[in-house]
């Protein structure tokens, strides 16, 4: 979209006072039908040969840029007038800001810029982040030009928000999430729409946060969760079984779950090969598989045959609400682990932080910093100590001690599907 010509020239031609534009009325004499003049000192319109008739609606304003305003009230008339020759003399005069299709509305701009967004080689939840966020501002902001909006509604919009959940007030990390996604689209996607001048792009408030440590448990805690949850998806131990691989390769995700098929096993050498990993786009993932795993696979091979492009996640049998061999939801083990947890009488303790986070710490323990580092995958110690990555021979042999010495502090117990 280029900017409209008629700003330019606006903008071109400040320097003196702006007379440009005027006010005009439709109503005339009641008395000999003759126009109504305007008379500025007696602000308002009169019959010439009637002075005392005086204009009580139908005024409107022209400006140049096809601009046309209309209201019963003079005085508001005369101010958006006078606001708009100021503007011209300011040189920040934008005949979009009057247009009555108003182009450069927030809640118009931020739909097309979901939309955009939508195509772009981005996860699905990304998308939905970005849509969530800006769907909160349009019920704020609505139909407000974007060049209305500053930092300080800006920063209303983020300290007022709170948790749709909870109700309490949103965290400081929350807080920049929201405003990372308003400083690309205001900073960036307008500018480079020209939708909005690089001076003109507002200042973002600065919000100063530190990320907490997640909360981890013990692994015979882990073991513990572990085993009610197999008890409880005996109807699809697959809920279970993804689980396990969560706390075993501290690498692997519940996105890189969701999204593995059956094709991405192989059951020969041991591995899994996911070619869109939830981290690092366009960069496969490989986990080796420990022996006790790949047997698992291969009975869960034989039980529920399936096509190679088949999710690996999908349910076992019909149901109230899905079907056999339909894929399960985004959020089947985080739904499971709070379920068992809050049974269990285990407070605090999330998916990420119960599973990869408290096998990292244990493997940190048993064995050393630097071997749980190599398991990792990592390369710096600031990425090490909040996620994990795992990858390699090195990796291989550091999850086997891991499994060898649960399976020892929990007397000989093997994975059973039974």
């Amino acid at each position: 979209m280029q900017l409209n010509s008629a700003y330019a020239r606006a903008s071109s031609s400040a320097g003196g006072l702006c007379m440009d534009g005027n006010i005009y009325c439709r109503q005339k004499c009641s008395i000999c039908g003759a126009k109504l003049v305007h008379d500025e000192r007696r602000r308002g319109f009169f019959c010439t040969v009637h002075p005392h008739v005086m204009a009580t609606g139908g005024f409107y304003i022209k400006f140049p840029g096809g601009i046309r305003r209309a209201s019963k009230c003079y005085d508001t008339m005369m101010r958006q007038l006078t606001a708009m020759r100021y503007e011209t003399d300011q040189d920040r005069f934008d005949p979009r800001m009057h247009r009555p299709d108003n182009p450069l509305a927030f809640d118009k701009l931020a739909r097309v810029y979901i939309a955009e967004r939508k195509t772009d080689p981005i996860s699905d939840n990304m998308k939905r982040q970005i849509e969530n966020k800006l769907v909160q501002a349009i019920a704020v902001w609505g139909d407000r030009p974007v060049k209305a909006i500053g930092r300080r509604e800006i920063k209303h919009f983020i300290k007022g928000l709170t948790n749709q959940r909870t109700g309490k007030p949103l965290s400081n990390k929350s807080m920049v999430n929201y405003s990372s996604v308003l400083h690309h689209f205001f900073t960036k996607w307008l500018v480079e729409e020209e939708y909005l001048m690089p001076h003109e792009v507002p200042a973002f408030p600065e919000i100063k946060y530190e990320l907490g440590w997640r909360k981890i448990t013990t692994l015979e805690k882990q073991d513990e969760i572990l085993d009610v949850l197999r008890e409880r998806t005996r109807h699809n131990p697959k809920i279970w079984f993804g689980a396990e691989l969560l706390r075993t390769y501290p690498t692997m995700r519940p996105g890189d779950l969701h999204r593995m098929k059956e094709e991405d096993i192989d059951l020969e050498f041991g591995v899994i090969d996911m070619p869109k990993p939830t981290k690092g786009r366009g960069q496969r993932k490989i986990v080796r598989l420990v022996d006790e795993h790949v047997e698992v696979f291969r009975e869960f091979r034989e039980r529920y045959p399936a096509m190679p492009g088949m999710p690996f996640l999908r349910h076992c049998a019909n149901g109230t609400n899905y079907k056999r061999d339909q894929q399960m939801g985004e959020n089947c083990f985080r739904r499971w682990w709070n379920r068992v947890c809050d049974d269990l009488g285990v407070e605090g303790v999330q998916l990420y932080g119960g599973t990869k986070h408290t096998t990292t710490t244990a493997t940190a323990k048993m064995l050393s910093r630097e071997a749980a580092k190599a398991a990792t995958g990592h390369t710096t110690d600031k990425a090490f100590l909040r996620y994990c990555q795992t990858k390699g021979e090195e990796a291989l042999a550091v999850h086997q001690q891991v499994v060898e010495k649960r399976k020892k502090k929990n007397s000989g117990k093997v994975v059973s599907l039974g």
